[in-house]
């Protein structure tokens, strides 16, 4: 019995680890900006890697904040971690064709494209 534990356990941590290192898909990484925004707030930029990370990028292509994301049944998942309160997180859900991505703000319900460009920072 001990042994199947252990056995069970070592396969759990296994599936862990694999699932901790799984690439982002191609369609993703990049740089993508907000092209449409009922909010009208000023477009920003953000990248994608490979390695799960989103990077907000502010006009004058400053970091403005580094994040993990995850993707569950097709939707991109950031976490933000906001200092001395805990997490948040920001909803991305791809179109059919993976060219745009919708956020919806829970502050105001309002919504905003993105789409991938060539890396304006460059």
């Amino acid at each position: 019995m001990r042994w199947m534990i252990f056995a069970f356990l070592g396969t759990l941590g296994a599936s862990t680890t694999a699932h901790a290192q799984q690439m982002s898909p191609s369609w993703l990484v990049g740089t993508w900006t907000v092209i449409s925004d009922e909010d009208h707030t000023p477009p920003d930029f953000a990248d994608f890697t490979v390695d799960g990370k989103y990077i907000n990028h502010g006009f004058n292509c400053s970091i403005r904040a580094e994040m993990s994301f995850h993707i569950y049944n097709g939707d991109i998942y950031v976490t933000a971690e906001i200092s001395g309160k805990g997490p948040i997180a920001m909803v991305f859900r791809p179109s059919s064709d993976k060219k745009t991505m919708s956020y919806t703000s829970p502050r105001t319900h309002n919504n905003a494209v993105m789409a991938q460009v060539k890396t304006p920072c460059n």
